[in-house]
């Protein structure tokens, strides 16, 4: 099956016709036309599936080639072959098991009909679903079945170690080993040079990851078992530190692709067409819903905002006041601020509030500023101190009122710590 003499190349003016069965530990297919295989397919079934009746399995087996080939399948009529005579009725049947709702709902959409055919002429599809336990004396001495096809369905596992022993008899890697052994002068144990090994860690499984926009790839090794815990975890560590999700310009270098909207008979193809119809409408309905959402987030915003503007010559309060300069815009304003202020001078709207009434008391002093554009607490005076005792230890606190704030909000601070923070200040 295997060979270019037995596949052939699919002929899509004519029907495909897939065979299906499943045994006790696998299911197997093929696809074929006029008798002429072109592809075929197994796998292997899990605890969970080997325990499912017959007519469960040969439908997983249905399933698994349909949706394997459904590029050749999509949108013409095929034939479903199977050797389980209940399934010739899965059409005409009603779906009540939660299992044929399932099943039933991944074949919608394609075009097929079921026919029964005998076990005894379903040889091929029944030669893939059937893998042999194999074991360690199956690998040195290869069992042959009494049926066709055998080549196919038998694995075997010792391929590596054919590749050493055609390497220990092959007469150009022997006078290389020779060479090097001959020619080393560091290496003391020559007999650790006949054997070559790589510290793997541990890892048999690597995981590969690829972005199919910009196609670069992680290749990460692992260990197994592994869970999905842990793959998440590892996603993060190795891939997610370095990309993150930003937007795609900043990851790209560029804006993304436009997507044209598709033009009414453009399109050869009528499933062609209407995947594009489907797509517009689809981006359609996702726009509209992304603006309803919009609106609402707004709604409920605006209603713990106010709606404020001001003139120039206008005193906001709060810091001040200071006197609005310029208008930036319609949402930002530039205040007079005193000379060597730190603080920049344009405001938005949302950190401003008018001046109401001559007598509303106000700071006209800015908080002091560092360097760094933080704001700094300065003492102004101390006005008490008291002593408390943390653990054996007697400690000293001292209420502290800050410059430019009211005595009320003086607060008590450790004496060391305040000393530290202000050396110069006198206590």
């Amino acid at each position: 099956m295997s060979s270019p003499q037995v596949l052939a190349l699919p002929n899509f003016n004519q029907p495909f016709v897939l065979e299906c069965d499943a045994s006790d530990n696998g299911i197997g297919a093929v696809m074929q036309q006029n008798l002429r295989l072109i592809a075929f397919t197994s796998q292997a079934l899990g605890p969970k599936n080997q325990a499912l009746s017959t007519y469960e399995r040969e439908l997983i087996a249905i399933v698994h080639a349909v949706k394997k080939w459904h590029n050749y399948l999509q949108g013409k009529h095929f034939i479903i072959k199977t050797d389980h005579n209940s399934l010739k009725y899965f059409l005409s049947q009603r779906a009540n098991t939660h299992f044929q709702q399932k099943w039933v709902s991944k074949l919608l959409g394609f075009d097929y009909e079921i026919q029964y055919r005998s076990g005894v002429e379903n040889t091929v599809a029944d030669a893939l679903s059937k893998v042999p336990n194999v074991n360690s004396e199956l690998v040195e001495k290869p069992v042959h079945l009494d049926m066709e096809l055998t080549a196919i369905i038998y694995p075997y596992f010792g391929w590596m170690d054919d590749l050493r022993r055609s390497f220990e008899s092959d007469k150009w890697v022997l006078e290389r080993i020779k060479f090097v052994l001959d020619s080393s002068k560091t290496v003391t144990d020559k007999a650790a040079v006949s054997k070559y090994t790589v510290d793997n860690g541990g890892k048999t499984v690597i995981m590969v990851m690829v972005d199919k926009l910009s196609k670069y790839a992680h290749f990460i090794a692992l260990s197994h078992p592994y869970i999905a815990v842990s793959v998440a975890q590892i996603f993060i560590e190795f891939v997610f530190k370095l990309h993150g999700f930003t937007p795609f310009e900043l990851v790209y270098g560029h804006a993304p692709p436009h997507i044209a909207p598709y033009e009414v008979g453009t399109a050869k193809m009528d499933y062609v067409a209407q995947s594009l119809l489907e797509r517009d409408n689809m981006l359609t309905v996702l726009k509209h819903n992304l603006e309803l959402a919009q609106n609402k987030m707004k709604v409920q915003v605006d209603k713990r905002r106010t709606k404020r503007h001001f003139n120039v010559g206008d005193k906001p309060r709060f810091y001040g006041p200071y006197e609005v300069l310029e208008n930036i815009g319609m949402v930002a304003y530039k205040l007079k601020l005193p000379e060597g202020s730190k603080i920049h001078p344009v405001f938005h709207v949302s950190c401003l509030k008018k001046q109401l009434g001559e007598k509303v008391v106000s700071h006209v002093n800015l908080p002091i500023a560092a360097d760094d554009g933080l704001m700094q607490n300065l003492p102004q005076a101390i006005l008490a101190r008291r002593m408390y005792k943390k653990g054996n230890a007697t400690m000293v606190q001292l209420l502290v009122q800050w410059n430019g704030q009211e005595a009320a909000k003086a607060s008590w601070e450790d004496f060391d710590a305040f000393k530290t923070r202000h050396p110069d200040f006198p206590v």
